[in-house]
């Protein structure tokens, strides 16, 4: 056994069994890398942006209609209710199954998102734009230099959200741990302004919101010592007179 052990090892090794053993193991297939394209999504509803642009990359070999289905599972929105505009002209149906190398796509391009009926969605829920108003409007408030302004001066320099149906009177007075509205009912004037308190509510009076208040007046700034008045003069008459008035002693007088 120990000699077929030996003639075993000492066989000659044929060409193909050597070649066998020096291959190199390949290394696994690295997988392509889809060619894609960064687009961006600006949301708008007749001009007005609903929200922040949205960066997205997409392969080239997909097409308009995987877009609408992507924005539909990302941002709940129906495929169906979704308008794209390419360089301001809607996108027809006939092309919505283009790929965006067709179409000519490339890194930047914007698309606007639209609703295919005025308001039929929005991009964020309601309570995001309601609390992007509430902060518009106490950073305008804040601004102002009596802390407060009327309601007719306010309502030219502020814009409502189109998300927001009431009118700015009503909106202000729906959050009163945001605002404090002093209604004049002989005017029918409204003050508005950050409220102070917790839940300071509305106020309807016959006088304005100033009557009773004492305006703060701040003092001129100028030399006080080198001022003087009437009275200081008739001060310093008066000592003088007393002075000429007091007992003088003796001058002596050297013969």
């Amino acid at each position: 056994m120990a000699e077929a052990d030996g003639n075993n090892l000492s066989r000659p090794v044929s060409a193909q069994e050597a070649s066998n053993t020096q291959r190199p193991v390949s290394a696994q297939p690295q997988p392509q890398q889809v060619p894609q394209v960064q687009l961006i999504l600006k949301p708008v509803n007749q001009g007005w942006e609903m929200g922040e642009d949205w960066e997205v990359f997409r392969p080239f070999a997909s097409t308009m209609y995987d877009l609408r289905v992507m924005i539909e599972e990302e941002k709940g929105i129906n495929r169906n209710r979704i308008m794209l505009r390419l360089k301001g002209k809607i996108l027809q149906p006939a092309r919505d199954k283009w790929t965006l190398r067709r179409l000519g796509l490339y890194d930047g391009y914007v698309i606007q998102v639209e609703p295919t009926m005025s308001g039929s969605w929005w991009w964020h829920p309601l309570p995001h734009y309601i609390d992007k108003f509430l902060h518009e409007l106490e950073d305008f408030l804040d601004r102002q230099a009596e802390g407060g302004i009327y309601l007719s001066d306010m309502i030219p320099q502020i814009a409502i959200p189109p998300p927001i149906k009431q009118s700015l009177r009503v909106f202000l007075r729906m959050y009163p741990d945001h605002f404090h509205i002093y209604c004049d009912v002989r005017k029918n004037t409204f003050w508005v302004r950050r409220t102070q308190r917790l839940l300071e509510v509305p106020v309807f009076e016959r006088y304005p919101h100033y009557l009773g208040k004492i305006k703060q007046f701040e003092m001129p700034d100028f030399d006080w010592d080198s001022y003087r008045d009437i009275d200081d003069n008739a001060v310093h008459a008066r000592l003088l007179f007393e002075e000429s008035q007091s007992p003088q002693p003796f001058a002596k007088f050297e013969s």
